[in-house]
């Protein structure tokens, strides 16, 4: 990649990919340089932004993550990893509605057993049991053999005092 961007260094793609790859390394500034100037070549190109917001999520670097997917869901507005891993920046963060909203828009674009399990985590943790409940059951319909589905559930059943759909739950 750093032949290729020596001789052309105005390939986008080229220097996300590199980012990507430093970021991998743990080389956190290079990695910026990188999409830095990648966005000054292309600023709507929204795989960079999801990259960084990727990248930067998994390193705990949460501020810049929420940055870099809140510029990704500008320019991609129905884009739902975006909002998936908004929500759980939220949800860390504490800012559970906002995480709530994120979740759902997430699950509205794209459903999958992670934002549900996520939205019933969000209604698990305000103590509204019977919402999380519903929504562990819809992770658990897309998402048969994930056991931390169950354990989920069993949990909320256990805070409603419903001790037999917890045992079943738990099995």
């Amino acid at each position: 990649l750093q032949r290729a961007l020596a001789s052309r260094p105005n390939l986008v793609d080229a220097r996300r990919y590199l980012g990507n790859a430093l970021a991998e390394l743990g080389r956190l500034d290079e990695a910026r340089a990188e999409w830095r100037t990648a966005l000054q070549i292309r600023p709507t190109n929204w795989q960079v932004y999801s990259d960084m917001g990727r990248a930067l999520f998994v390193a705990a670097q949460y501020a810049e993550a929420r940055a870099a997917l809140e510029e990704l869901i500008k320019l991609q507005p129905d884009n739902a990893f975006g909002h998936q891993r908004l929500g759980t920046i939220h949800q860390a963060e504490g800012r559970l509605d906002e995480a709530l909203s994120h979740y759902e828009r997430a699950s509205a674009i794209s459903p999958t057993a992670a934002t549900y399990s996520n939205i019933g985590a969000v209604y698990h943790r305000l103590g509204r049991f019977d919402q999380a409940v519903a929504y562990y059951q819809r992770a658990i319909a897309l998402r048969p053999n994930l056991s931390a589905l169950h354990r989920n559930l069993g949990d909320a059943f256990t805070r409603q005092r419903r001790a037999a759909d917890a045992q079943t739950a738990y099995r």
